[in-house]
């Protein structure tokens, strides 16, 4: 920034009104948002809210807003510190990353994170290398210097277990803590969690590695809460999402350099061509109530699989297009 410058109790919280998100940031799907941040320190004379909008916010607000991405809070002096208090049960360590925290990236910084389950004790540190970028840019106004300046947001991820709650263990409270001169803090989420199983093999795209497929969300049909999300696409390329009941392998399929995981019906989300943007993801939100098939959208039924798989243009190097892996979900 310019100088100055236990599963039921999960679905719960997804579903709260005043809690879920849903929010999908690059390749992370953001389930619920604090709902209460109070700031203990704003280091710095220089700090000052980000807004999307040229419109005055408080401190605590650009924390408990959402869209999160599109405020935050500039140039923060080390050891500033904000306390987020979650609903209870959306901070929950299960499988993998729960936590989220977005920054705006001008200045590369790091956090430390604690929890209430030792009075904020003990600290875990968040390197400035743990934050990736999103893809995801935006055009802020500054409370002290009004801009509107373009930032890059980036994000990383943390294990729950990593700041000591047991497997199964909740808590409400986090603090966080800023490392580093100038970090621009955008806020944080807790991570929709995964959901189903990869199968089939994807073929090496032009940037050396396969693209993947997950599935985040609840399978929950009543729920309807999927994203699909696909990674390591080539930069500012074009793709969209397949699904079907039935599961193939056929390689080159369409001409193309990849293998095709899908059989039967196919279905193409291709009312939405997605742009995988500089960090070469595209997610998208399905509707359970009406998947596309060729002889038009069905709904998904309480029992039923559905396998999904992501196709995209590449260059490798002529003109061609590739698959990701395929990814199988048991709705229930």
């Amino acid at each position: 920034m310019p100088s100055r410058t236990t599963l039921a109790a999960t679905l719960a919280v997804l579903l709260s009104p005043l809690a879920r998100s849903q929010e999908i940031v690059g390749p992370w799907v953001i389930g619920a948002i604090p709902v209460e941040a109070t700031v203990i320190r704003a280091q710095g004379t220089s700090a000052g809210w980000l807004n999307v909008t040229n419109t005055p916010i408080t401190l605590e607000e650009t924390l408990t807003t959402t869209p999160l991405v599109d405020t935050g809070i500039a140039n923060l002096l080390p050891r500033s510190e904000f306390e987020l208090r979650f609903a209870p049960g959306a901070l929950i360590n299960g499988d993998g990353a729960e936590l989220l925290f977005l920054e705006a990236r001008y200045d590369a910084g790091g956090l430390d994170i604690s929890t209430e389950l030792d009075g904020f004790q003990t600290w875990t540190r968040v390197l400035p290398s743990d934050f990736l970028p999103s893809g995801v840019e935006r055009l802020y106004f500054y409370e002290l210097n009004p801009g509107p300046f373009v930032a890059d947001v980036f994000g990383a991820t943390l294990d729950l277990g990593a700041l000591g709650v047991p497997v199964g263990g909740s808590v409400e409270r986090i603090r966080i803590r800023t490392t580093d001169a100038a970090f621009d803090l955008v806020g944080a989420g807790t991570l929709v969690p995964a959901l189903g199983t990869n199968y089939c093999s994807a073929v090496p795209n032009s940037t050396g590695a396969p693209a993947s497929i997950g599935a985040r969300g609840s399978d929950l049909v009543a729920a309807n809460e999927v994203v699909l999300v696909a990674e390591s696409l080539p930069a500012n390329s074009f793709g969209h999402f397949l699904c079907s009941m039935s599961t193939d392998f056929v390689t080159g399929f369409g001409a193309s350099q990849g293998n095709l995981c899908l059989g039967g019906s196919i279905g193409r989300f291709d009312a939405r061509i997605l742009d995988s943007g500089s960090a070469g993801t595209i997610a998208l939100q399905i509707d359970l109530t009406s998947i596309p098939q060729p002889m038009g959208a069905v709904a998904v039924a309480a029992g039923e699989t559905w396998h999904f798989q992501a196709w995209y243009r590449d260059a490798n190097p002529t003109v061609t297009s590739n698959f990701t892996d395929g990814v199988s979900v048991a709705f229930q």
